[in-house]
């Protein structure tokens, strides 16, 4: 629980309304009014073999196996990371 309230603090700054993780991937929900870098989330899109993409103005999904839970909140911590 303390772990997904970190995560929210670190999310909310950016802008970000809803972080949706799965076992397969899952999706970042931006609000319409955020603070994340857009050149940063272009170049995540566009890396060789991206796993990576936008549905949208403001989702940004991606594929990734991430079946245990602390695979899942270390690959959404790096990806905040990455977008601020």
């Amino acid at each position: 629980l303390m772990r997904v309230a970190r995560l929210k603090s670190r999310a909310a700054p950016l802008g970000i309304r809803k972080i949706d993780v799965s076992a397969t991937g899952g999706y970042i929900l931006f609000e319409e009014e955020n603070k994340a870098d857009p050149a940063k989330v272009i170049r995540l899109v566009q890396e060789p073999r991206s796993k990576f993409r936008l549905d949208g103005p403001l989702k940004l999904r991606f594929q990734a196996k991430l079946e245990a839970e602390e695979e899942r909140f270390t690959f959404i911590s790096g990806l905040l990371g990455r977008l601020a």
